[in-house]
């Protein structure tokens, strides 16, 4: 095979989670557990949040922090279609997205899932509070705060159904920029073999991972500018490989 400068293009606006909502990294100083006075929040009246402590996971664990960690939302294709979930009005193609939630290390190595879904609601300038699960409200602050701190504000929306509300237009394109990728690879063959694989690691907020091949075992290093369809932990996909700088790395990889 001979080296090849190819492009790898984005399909309709690209992966949702280049956009800033999702690539924002909330610290311990702005993610907390609080009273809220009314319980529901309702757009243009104040709602009044105290009485501040550590965020709960879905298990109702306080949040292990660690050094330097950090939380990410992360969208998720939800096949159910889950009326929690978010509908993609970005690129109108019928698909609903679960919000979230994880704990990373400061080296962007996933700790754990602290939350696999969760309503996003009170949006105003001072934050937004998301239900873990639908259980627990945790705020999210745009400036940091402690256990001591009360805030008060005028949600300018109860609760947030489309990923439209979360993503701002004058965003995407700039994400159809970053999908547009110019990469040194070598060529793939019109009939290279197609591989069966389960992703073992992928670090979103890095774009790259490992897939381990069902057949074989091999794990191969897949980076973002390689995959068709988003992917997570224990996906099942498909995949071809080409020969990289260390050896082979896996491509045009879709769920299967």
């Amino acid at each position: 095979m001979a080296a090849s400068v190819f492009i790898v293009k984005a399909q309709g606006l690209g992966n949702i989670n280049d956009s800033n909502f999702f690539k924002t990294k909330y610290t311990k100083e702005k993610v907390w557990d609080s009273q809220r006075s009314p319980l529901n929040p309702v757009a243009g009246k104040d709602w009044r949040l105290k009485g501040f402590k550590v965020a709960l996971d879905a298990n109702k664990k306080s949040i292990d922090w660690g050094t330097g960690r950090y939380l990410m939302f992360v969208a998720e294709v939800d096949n159910a279609k889950d009326a929690n979930s978010l509908i993609d009005d970005i690129n109108n193609n019928g698909t609903k997205y679960n919000i979230s939630l994880k704990l990373f290390e400061s080296n962007g190595t996933l700790v754990n899932v602290v939350s696999t879904w969760g309503r996003l609601i009170g949006q105003g300038d001072k934050g937004f509070m998301y239900e873990v699960e639908g259980k627990y409200g945790s705020f999210f602050s745009v400036t940091e705060l402690n256990a001591s701190s009360v805030v008060t504000y005028k949600p300018n929306l109860v609760k947030v159904t489309k990923l439209s509300e979360i993503i701002s237009s004058s965003e995407l394109p700039n994400t159809i920029k970053e999908n547009t990728v110019v990469v040194d690879k070598p060529t793939v063959d019109a009939k290279a073999e197609w591989h069966a694989g389960t992703v073992k690691f992928y670090n979103v907020s890095k774009g790259f991972g490992f897939i381990k091949d069902d057949k074989t075992g091999v794990e191969y290093f897949v980076h973002d500018s390689g995959l068709i369809n988003d992917i997570r932990e224990k996906d099942e996909v498909s995949f071809t490989l080409v020969e990289g700088k260390k050896g082979l790395n896996a491509i045009n990889v879709k769920l299967r």
